[in-house]
C-alpha cells in the first residue's frame, strides 16, 4: 500500500481573498463570549430561570 502524503491542516477561511472573511470566525467567538453572560443574566432576571439552566439554555447558542 503506498505511503498518502497529507498535508498540514489549514485555518478555516485560510484561502479568503478578503481579510474580512478571515476574521470573521474571530468575531463570530468574540461575539459569543461577549453575549453569554448577558443572555444568562436576562433569562435569569427577567425571565426568572434558575441560574443553571439559564447557563444551559444560553452555552447551547453558539
Amino acid at each position: 500500500m503506498p505511503a498518502v502524503k497529507q498535508e498540514p491542516p489549514r485555518a478555516l477561511f485560510a484561502g479568503a481573498s478578503h481579510r474580512l472573511v478571515r476574521l470573521l470566525p474571530w468575531g463570530v467567538s468574540l461575539l459569543c463570549v461577549v453575549l453569554t453572560p448577558t443572555t444568562i443574566r436576562v433569562l435569569s432576571a427577567d425571565y426568572g430561570l434558575n441560574g443553571g439552566v439559564a447557563s444551559a439554555l444560553a452555552g447551547n447558542g453558539c
